[in-house]
């Protein structure tokens, strides 16, 4: 039996589920992948992919085409070849290396900086090192944490006992702080640590970092931040993330995790922390014996936060396109004859909280309760957008979802026109879409 499996069974065993054959689920989440991908494959070979309407696509400010991203790539790739020497350890930085971190240092505004080969690797890179060097024996973690956090407390807690996890509900802040206090009142040799995503990767949230900071001090802690979905986007002026979008100054108490896949076009991780954490993160395994960005790579991410820093123009014209977006959904809830009212209610309130909200990230909420009919229309659906409509977006099911949560997700880019947007709203949802609902 598969991890997901495993997952599924115990899922079932908790809500009693008793209508799910787990094998079939797995089977049919991925047949619809298959389908799905061999649907887009005939695209590329016709070379049709730019007719694709691709709202599936976490490059948010549009710089993988950039001519200067190119420009820097071919400039390293011709002095330092495509590979690497080895990693940190073994020769395999460059002056490239160097440059990178040192911009970092610059974006966050303090700390020190230590490259991982990507996002999940920073994750568990942190959580593992913070128990191994006693200097976490409780982590709390917002519910809706991307998986890559959730997995790293899982692996913490199998290097060694005693290691406690406490979830509270998304963002709620007050359970949080109620939590901490009764924790900390029944163990003073707390070692807390909290943990959450800056953005959150499938609903498009901001977590409130000075809250969550006020606590970090309150209770003597540790305050991780996931900052995937938030470097380059948040913080109109340069781009820096949740903490230049909440006016929040760096301290020693912060750590930042982060990936070069999104907004950053390349392949790569970071983690940004204080000195004094820094030689226990370059002492870990998941950084010894992983490799590192390349010359090419760390070039590439060093040109975009460039970019990214100046680019002040492009982030309010996402934020206008992320807006207009946000109001054609919250229409089509409001006006379209959606027979589930649970579903329909509960996606016009979320949109008329998060109306304002500037992140790319606009979930379609579909289902309260998984069924392998529910997969298998999500599999028709999106192939059917992909085929008659020219449409790319990706159904979002479990584990990337808690069951009887799943969602389509869609990402704006700088590559979305308004004129898209409407487009993708007749033919998309009135033709294909909607018929989730039925």
């Amino acid at each position: 039996m598969s991890l997901v499996q495993e997952k599924l069974l115990e899922m079932r065993n908790i809500l009693d589920i008793s209508d799910i054959n787990i094998a079939d689920l797995h089977q049919e989440s991925s047949h619809g992948n298959r389908v799905v991908y061999k649907e887009l494959k005939s695209f590329f070979k016709e070379g049709e992919d730019n007719n694709i309407i691709k709202m599936c696509s976490s490059d948010y400010l549009s710089l993988n085409r950039h001519p200067q991203i190119i420009d820097t790539a071919i400039s390293i790739i011709q002095k330092n070849g495509l590979g690497r020497d080895g990693n940190s350890y073994f020769g395999g930085e460059t002056s490239y290396h160097c440059e990178l971190k040192t911009m970092l240092t610059q974006v966050y505004g303090g700390g020190r900086c230590v490259l991982t080969p990507n996002g999940t690797i920073s994750n568990m890179l942190v959580t593992t090192s913070l128990v191994q060097t006693n200097l976490c024996n409780v982590f709390f973690s917002d519910a809706l944490n991307h998986a890559t956090i959730i997995e790293g407390i899982k692996i913490a807690q199998a290097k060694r006992n005693g290691i406690d996890k406490v979830i509270f509900q998304h963002r709620n802040y007050k359970e949080l702080e109620n939590k901490l206090f009764q924790y900390r009142e029944g163990r003073k040799d707390a070692k807390i640590v909290i943990i959450t995503d800056g953005v959150f990767s499938m609903h498009g949230a901001i977590a409130n970092i000075p809250k969550l900071f006020e606590l970090t001090i309150k209770y003597d802690a540790y305050l991780v931040i996931d900052e995937c979905h938030s470097l380059g986007v948040l913080g109109v002026e340069k781009g820096s993330g949740t903490l230049e979008y909440f006016n929040q100054a760096w301290n020693d108490k912060i750590i930042i995790t982060g990936t070069f896949g999104k907004a950053i076009p390349t392949n790569g991780g970071f983690v940004q922390c204080s000195e004094k954490l820094k030689g226990n993160f370059t002492n870990s395994l998941y950084k010894m014996f992983t490799g590192i960005p390349t010359s090419y790579e760390c070039g590439i991410a060093t040109k975009s936060l460039e970019l990214i820093r100046e680019g002040k123009d492009k982030r309010e014209m996402l934020y206008s396109l992320v807006r207009k977006w946000r109001e054609i959904v919250l229409e089509i809830y409001k006006s379209c004859d959606i027979k589930n009212e649970t579903i329909r209610s509960k996606t016009i309130e979320f949109y008329e909280q998060e109306l304002s909200n500037p992140t790319p990230i606009v979930p379609f909420f579909i289902s309260q309760k998984t069924s392998i009919e529910l997969i298998k229309k999500f599999n028709v659906c999106s192939r059917d957008l992909l085929v008659n409509q020219k449409l790319q977006v990706v159904p979002i099911v479990y584990p990337a979802v808690p069951l009887d949560s799943e969602l389509y997700r869609f990402l704006i880019t700088l590559s979305t026109t308004e004129e898209q947007l409407v487009e993708v709203w007749k033919k998309g949802f009135e033709t294909e879409i909607k018929k989730m609902y039925d």
